[in-house]
């Protein structure tokens, strides 16, 4: 991964990120530069349910129309599970699933540094119970995010926290973060 907007020297050419919501939408448009490809284009499936059921769809649709690209799709694992996305595509080495665990506002929480310049920059003071535990052990990352930089849209939160996030700070914090990241470098370095 790129450390916070660092050029990265081995990019490779083209990715599609394909997300479950507004909110991954606009943040990933905001820090796609911290992924490992030259031009990536992030598309919006307006709903976790929309996105599981098009996979497959979408999946032979990009490799028609842009040939040998990587593939990546983010979700929540909030709620139902969604594990079986990943088996779908087994012989594809191209592919990227990214589960935020339990909530993609975990991710954004992760970063420390990030969340305490948007609440620095909005007046407002971060708990102890936010900055002592992993965010994947909050039991609504989400609604700890809104009520921590008082803002009741969650797509603008996430703005404020998109701002100054770096994706290596926020690893070190989310399991789940990690994990697809060190996914992306396989699928980027080529390695099985």
């Amino acid at each position: 991964m790129k450390s916070c907007g660092k050029p990265n020297k081995h990019e490779s050419e083209f990715a599609v990120l394909f997300v479950e919501g507004k909110t991954e939408y606009e943040f990933f448009q905001r820090a796609k530069h911290q992924l490992p490809f030259k031009k990536i284009r992030v598309i919006n499936k307006r709903g976790r349910n929309t996105l599981l059921k098009e996979a497959k769809k979408d999946f032979q649709r990009v490799r028609s129309v842009y040939g040998d690209v990587v593939v990546i799709w983010v979700l929540d694992t909030e709620g139902e599970e969604v594990e079986h996305l990943q088996e779908y595509f087994p012989t594809y080495p191209c592919c990227v699933v990214g589960y935020a665990t339990p909530q993609f506002a975990a991710w954004l929480l992760a970063d420390l540094q990030a969340v305490q310049q948007a609440a620095k920059r909005r007046r407002c003071r971060i708990p102890a119970s936010i900055v002592c535990k992993s965010p994947e052990q909050l039991p609504s990352p989400e609604n700890d995010l809104i009520r921590l930089l008082g803002n009741s849209d969650k797509v603008t939160t996430a703005l404020y926290v998109a701002r100054y996030f770096c994706c290596d700070r926020a690893r070190k914090r989310s399991d789940s973060l990690k994990k697809f990241c060190d996914e992306l470098e396989r699928v980027f370095s080529g390695k099985e």
